[in-house]
C-alpha cells in the first residue's frame, strides 16, 4: 500500500536543479499541432464527436473524467455529492449502460452494474478524452466499440509519451476544501531508442465534511463522506519500428469511502462504507504493415472486489457485509485494408469472459461469454462520404445455482452519410441511423429476490442530422468551430424496476419504451492575440425530451423520464497574459422530476454553479513551475442533483506543480 510520505520525498526530488524545462515557443507550437489534429477528426467523423483536450481540462479544473465530461453537450451526470459520491453519467438520455468507457482504446466494463463510476478515473495523467455520441469512424478499433450507443475514449499521457525526450519527471500537490490531500507523481524514462516506461500514481485522502441546508432550511454537516484512495499505473512501450508499436498497461486502484446516504427529514446518519479493488494489465500491439494493410492485436485481465458494509443493518449471521469479485478475460484482434484512398474495410473479432462470485447465500454464481464481430466498411470521395458496420453479437451464460438467462444471438447494423458541399468551405453536413442493445448486467439478471433471468436485451434505435463548420483566420478568431446536431431514439424493452405485492419487493422487467428527441449544439473559439493577452471560449447547450411511451392508460405516460432535465449548459472562457491565465466556467441544468410522474411533488429545480480559477506558471533552474488556485461554486449555490444528496457550496483548491 502506498503511503502518503513517499509522495512528498517524490515531490522533493521533481525540484531539480538540473532538470531540463521547456521552451515557451515549443508549447505554443505543439498547442496548434494539437488542434489541428482535432479539427481533422471532427471533420472526418461522421457521428459528432467532442474533444476535451489538455489545455480544456486544465481550463475547467475538474476532479475525475466525470466532472470533466461535463463540459460535453449531451451529457447528463448522476452526482451523489461529495468527494467519495458515485458518479455515471447517461448520454442522450440513453442511460450508463449505453456508453462504452474505454482507457487508451480499450474497454473498462462492470458487468455486475452495467455501469463505469468515473469518479473512480482521477485526471493526473490523462492527456484527453474523447466523447463520441455514435461511435468513431476510425476502422481499426475493437468490435465492441462498435457495439454501444456512445463511446468515451480516455488517452493517457504515459501511453502516448514521445520518444524523443529521453527523461521526463512531474509531481504535484494539492490541497483543498473538506480536507482534500492529493499528491501526484510521474517519470517516464526512455530505455533505449525503442523502449519507453514510464510510472505515475496518485494518492487521495479528504474528510468530505461540507455544509448543507436541510429541508428547514438549518445549516447541517455532510458526514460519512471521507475518501481514501491509492493509483498506480505503469507503461511499458517498444516500438519495433515507425509503423509497428506495442504497448502494455498495468493499473492498481484501491480506496475505502464512507457512503453518505440520503438527507431525509432530520436523518442525517449513515454507517455504511464501500471499499473496492480494481486492477488491470492489458496490452496492445498495431502494425501497419504497409499503406494498405492494418492489424491490431488487444489483450486485457481484469480483476475487481468491492466490500459493502451496513453496520445499522443486522442479518441472521451478524452486520451486513456483502463482497463481490469480479474476473474478465479478454482478446481482440482487428484488421484493416485499405486498397485505394477512397475506399477501406475491416474486420474485428472480441471474445471475453466475465464472472462474479460473492458471499450471498443462494447466489448465483454466474459466467458469462461473449463473442462479438464487426465487418465495417468506408468509402469517401471530395464531397460524399458513406460508412457503415453490421455488428454479430452471441452470448452464452451459465451459473451454479438456479436458471441461467437464454442465449443471445443478434445483428446490429449502422449506416452513415457525410456530404461536403462546398470545395473551399469546410461546411460539412452528417446523418447516421444506428442499431444497438445492452445485455442485462448480472444485478438485473440474478440479485436474491430482484433478478430476473428470463429479461430480455434492451435496445435502442438511434438517429441523428447534424452539421459541422470550421473556419480559421476569420474576424477576430484565429479559429472558431460550430457544431450543430438533431438527435432522436427510441429505446425498446428498458428494463425498469417495479414493485411487486408491496413496496419492499421489487421485480426487474422488460416493460419500458422511450422516446427521445433533442438537439445539440457546441462552439469552440480562439480569439486573435489582443496585446500581450489571448482568449479562447467554448459554449454547449442540449435541449431534449426523453418520454414514457409504455402504457397509455399510465399516469407516467407521455411524461419525461426521471432525472432527465430538458435543457443543459455550459460555458467558459480562458484569459491568458505572458505567464498568467485567468479560467471561468458555468455550468446550469433546467429543472428535472425525481419520478416519472411529472407533478410539482417530484419536481427538482433548476441549478447553476460557476467556477474561477487563476493560474500562475514560471521557469525555475531550467525546471517549469505553475501555481494554481481554484474557487468551486463561486456563488455557493445550494443545489441536488439527485433528490436528498446535497451538493457541496463553496469550496476551495490551492495546487503547486513541477515539470521537466
Amino acid at each position: 500500500m502506498v503511503k502518503f510520505p513517499l509522495f512528498l520525498i517524490l515531490f522533493v526530488i521533481a525540484n531539480n536543479p538540473f532538470a531540463s524545462g521547456q521552451d515557451t515557443l515549443k508549447v505554443h507550437h505543439l498547442n496548434e499541432i494539437e488542434i489541428e489534429v482535432q479539427r481533422k477528426l471532427q471533420e472526418r467523423n461522421l457521428s459528432p464527436v467532442q474533444i476535451i483536450d489538455s489545455s480544456l481540462l486544465e481550463q475547467i479544473s475538474a476532479d475525475n473524467v466525470a466532472e470533466a465530461l461535463r463540459v460535453s453537450s449531451g451529457v447528463i451526470l448522476k452526482d451523489y455529492g461529495g468527494i467519495g459520491g458515485l458518479k455515471t453519467i447517461s448520454i442522450r438520455s440513453l442511460g450508463a449502460e449505453h456508453t462504452m468507457v474505454q482507457i487508451d482504446g480499450i474497454a473498462v466494463s462492470n458487468t455486475q452494474t452495467g455501469q463505469v463510476d468515473l469518479g473512480k478515473l482521477p485526471l493526473n495523467n490523462v492527456e484527453e478524452i474523447e466523447v463520441y455520441k455514435g461511435q468513431s469512424s476510425e476502422l481499426l478499433q475493437t468490435a465492441r466499440s462498435f457495439a454501444s450507443a456512445s463511446l468515451i475514449n480516455i488517452k493517457t499521457k504515459s501511453a502516448n509519451s514521445s520518444f524523443e525526450k529521453p527523461f521526463q519527471l512531474a509531481s504535484s500537490l494539492e490541497i483543498g476544501s473538506f480536507g482534500l490531500f492529493r499528491p501526484a507523481f510521474a517519470v517516464t524514462k526512455r530505455v533505449n531508442k525503442n523502449s519507453l516506461l514510464s510510472f505515475n500514481t496518485e494518492f487521495v485522502s479528504a474528510s468530505g465534511q461540507y455544509s448543507y441546508n436541510n429541508s428547514e432550511d438549518q445549516t447541517a454537516i455532510r458526514n460519512n463522506a471521507d475518501l481514501r484512495s491509492e493509483k498506480l499505473e505503469l507503461d511499458y512501450s517498444y516500438r519495433f519500428s515507425s509503423n509497428s508499436k506495442l504497448n502494455v498497461k498495468g493499473y492498481y486502484f484501491d480506496s475505502e469511502r464512507g457512503l453518505p446516504g440520503a438527507v431525509i427529514l432530520y436523518n442525517t446518519l449513515s454507517a455504511q462504507r464501500l471499499w473496492n479493488k480494481n486492477y488491470f494489465l492489458q496490452a496492445n500491439y498495431n502494425a501497419h504493415f504497409s499503406d494498405k494493410w492494418l492489424f491490431m492485436v488487444n489483450a486485457k485481465y481484469v480483476g475487481n472486489s468491492l466490500r459493502y458494509l451496513d453496520s445499522n443493518v443486522l442479518t441472521i449471521s451478524g452486520l451486513q457485509d456483502d463482497r463481490f469479485y469480479q474476473n474478465e478475460y479478454y482478446v481482440s484482434a482487428a484488421g484493416a485494408f485499405n486498397p485505394n484512398e477512397k475506399f477501406s474495410i475491416a474486420a474485428s473479432s472480441d471474445l471475453f469472459r466475465n464472472d462474479l462470485r460473492a458471499n450471498l447465500p443462494l447466489f448465483a454464481y454466474p459466467t458469462r461469454l461473449s463473442w462479438l464481430s464487426a465487418l465495417a466498411f468506408k468509402y469517401h470521395l471530395k464531397k460524399i462520404m458513406f460508412e457503415g458496420n453490421v455488428l454479430s453479437t452471441v452470448i452464452d451464460e451459465k451459473v451454479d445455482f438456479g436458471t441461467s438467462t437464454k442465449r443471445v444471438k443478434i445483428l446490429t447494423p449502422y449506416l452513415a452519410m457525410g456530404l461536403k458541399p462546398f470545395y473551399k468551405s469546410n461546411l460539412r453536413f452528417r446523418i447516421y441511423a444506428k442499431r444497438n442493445f445492452r445485455m442485462p448486467n448480472f444485478n438485473e439478471l440474478y440479485y436474491y429476490r430482484v433478478g430476473n433471468p428470463n429479461l430480455k436485451p434492451e435496445f435502442a434505435n438511434q438517429y441523428n442530422w447534424g452539421l459541422y463548420y470550421a473556419k480559421k483566420d476569420w474576424l477576430l478568431f484565429d479559429a472558431i468551430t460550430f457544431n450543430m446536431d438533431v438527435f432522436k431514439s427510441l429505446v425498446i424493452d428498458k428494463i425498469i424496476a417495479i414493485p411487486t405485492q408491496n413496496l419492499f419487493i421489487w421485480s426487474i422487467q422488460n416493460i419500458g419504451k422511450v422516446n427521445t428527441t433533442g438537439a445539440e449544439a457546441n462552439v469552440n473559439l480562439k480569439l486573435k492575440v489582443l496585446g500581450k493577452y489571448k482568449l479562447t471560449a467554448y459554449w454547449t447547450y442540449t435541449i431534449q425530451q426523453a418520454l414514457d411511451k409504455t402504457d397509455i392508460s399510465s399516469p407516467t405516460f407521455n411524461h419525461q423520464i426521471a432525472y432527465t432535465p430538458y435543457e443543459t449548459l455550459s460555458s467558459g472562457f480562458s484569459l491568458q497574459r505572458e505567464q498568467f491565465t485567468l479560467n471561468w466556467n458555468m455550468l446550469y441544468s433546467g429543472f428535472r422530476y425525481i419520478l416519472g410522474e411529472n407533478i410539482y411533488a417530484n419536481l427538482l429545480p433548476n441549478w447553476s454553479t460557476q467556477d474561477l480559477s487563476v493560474d500562475y506558471g514560471f521557469k525555475f533552474k531550467k525546471s517549469t513551475i505553475s501555481l494554481k488556485a481554484v474557487i468551486n461554486n463561486v456563488f455557493d449555490s445550494r443545489y441536488v442533483v439527485i433528490n436528498s444528496f446535497p451538493m457541496p457550496g463553496r469550496n476551495f483548491r490551492l495546487s503547486i506543480a513541477f515539470k521537466y
